[in-house]
């Protein structure tokens, strides 16, 4: 009987605070650009590696690799801010918000946690790893609108949190959107312990 295949990524969550000011934010950017698909403020994080479909049973296996990673490093403080878009030429298709600090620190956890993927027979995206938060997507058909305005508008959030964990995530489709779930928690600088 075939395996039942789930939708995994591994992510690191914004804290409420920290969400509470990027919802904010994209209040005030939002009809700046009201084709746009905004993400919704509990589904904002940072993808540190998307899996896609896997078998369930390989779910605990992506998780150790998470919990090896994340021992591997201590917390670390990360600081919201600057507006991009994705690609960089061309007509924009993501909004996304960066990091002013705590792109190295996110940079060598990935790192670590796509070696350890690729070592337990994973195959993982060969682009780099650029650390941004997804705001909004544009859909093919949206209304005309003027990414240097928006980029201009950019929020003064000053926003930081400490990162003190990796989230082995689920991501069910739905008609709404993509709802999220935790299914594992790996801890940083904490070595040989369950998630």
């Amino acid at each position: 009987m075939p395996s039942s295949l789930v939708r995994i990524f591994i992510a690191v969550a914004l804290e409420e605070a920290v969400r509470r000011q990027v919802e904010a934010a994209i209040s005030r950017l939002r009809p700046l650009a009201p084709g746009l698909r905004w993400v919704r403020p509990e589904n904002l994080h940072f993808t540190m590696a998307f899996m896609g479909e896997i078998p369930a049973e390989r779910v605990d296996t992506v998780a150790a690799a998470g919990r090896a990673a994340a021992s591997g490093q201590q917390p670390f403080v990360m600081r919201l801010g600057g507006l991009g878009v994705f690609p960089g030429r061309g007509q924009a298709r993501v909004l996304w918000l960066g990091l002013e600090t705590g792109q190295e620190a996110l940079s060598r956890l990935q790192t670590a946690l796509a070696a350890g993927l690729r070592q337990a027979g994973f195959e993982l995206e060969q682009r780099e790893f650029a650390p941004h938060l997804t705001l909004a997507r544009v859909p093919q058909d949206a209304k005309a609108w003027n990414p240097t305005a928006v980029l201009a508008q950019a929020p003064a959030l000053g926003a930081e949190q400490t990162v003190n964990s990796l989230h082995v995530m689920r991501s069910q489709l739905t008609p709404a959107g993509a709802v999220y779930s935790v299914l594992h928690t790996c801890p940083l600088g904490k070595r040989n312990e369950a998630g």
